[in-house]
């Protein structure tokens, strides 16, 4: 099986990034697969498997490594010039075609300056839905994303993210504090507030 892997950009820092690079890693080392090869307009971080940077749809569907793949997963969070391949690759049979889905910051967590992104991010994804592929998600809130977007419950499926457990286990407090550290940006549409609220209800 030779599996395509699609993603938007593969920089440092970057959740959905780091998920495509975890999951190239993980497709590689499957019995069966024969080749695994990321697509992306922009590469920080070099992945480990094949990696290719094409900046459109139309080089990415005539690119040989892509039209030889028999399955293609198109990573999903935000607009990006290469997803609209998937509305090329609506022929029945070969590839078999999935969207893994991240969701998107909703418009009103976002600043002004980002509104006009995040509409093209959505119509992006409206006409995705048209198309006839699967679609797998981390998260019970994304499947429900999905399903109130009007995605069939038949064409989703949650996959776990692949991540490896930690080879250090957490200390217990004297005090019984919880104490929290987060890496990345504190803005509204990250959710600190509601996982605080959240926490402080805990017995």
């Amino acid at each position: 099986m030779r599996i395509a892997v699609v993603c938007g950009v593969i920089v440092r820092h970057d959740a959905i990034s780091d998920a495509a690079m975890e999951q190239v890693a993980l497709l590689a080392q499957l019995p069966g697969v024969e080749r695994v090869d990321l697509f992306s307009q922009y590469i920080e971080v070099p992945p480990p498997c094949d990696s290719h940077v094409l900046l459109d749809p139309w080089q990415l569907v005539i690119h040989p490594r892509f039209t030889e793949a028999d399955v293609v997963i198109l990573h999903w969070g935000i607009y990006y010039q290469l997803f609209d391949v998937v509305t090329l690759l609506q022929n029945p049979g070969r590839p078999r075609v999935v969207v893994h889905f991240h969701n998107c910051t909703p418009v009103e967590l976002l600043p002004p300056s980002q509104h006009a992104a995040s509409r093209q991010s959505m119509a992006q994804f409206a006409h995705a839905i048209t198309c006839n592929v699967e679609y797998w998600t981390y998260s019970e809130l994304n499947r429900k994303t999905l399903l109130e977007w009007g995605v069939d419950a038949g064409h989703i499926r949650q996959v776990p993210i692949p991540i490896e457990l930690p080879t250090w286990a957490p200390q217990s407090d004297p005090a019984g504090r919880v104490r929290f550290i987060t890496v990345g940006r504190v803005t509204p549409a990250k959710g600190h507030k509601e996982l605080l609220d959240a926490v402080e209800q805990l017995p």
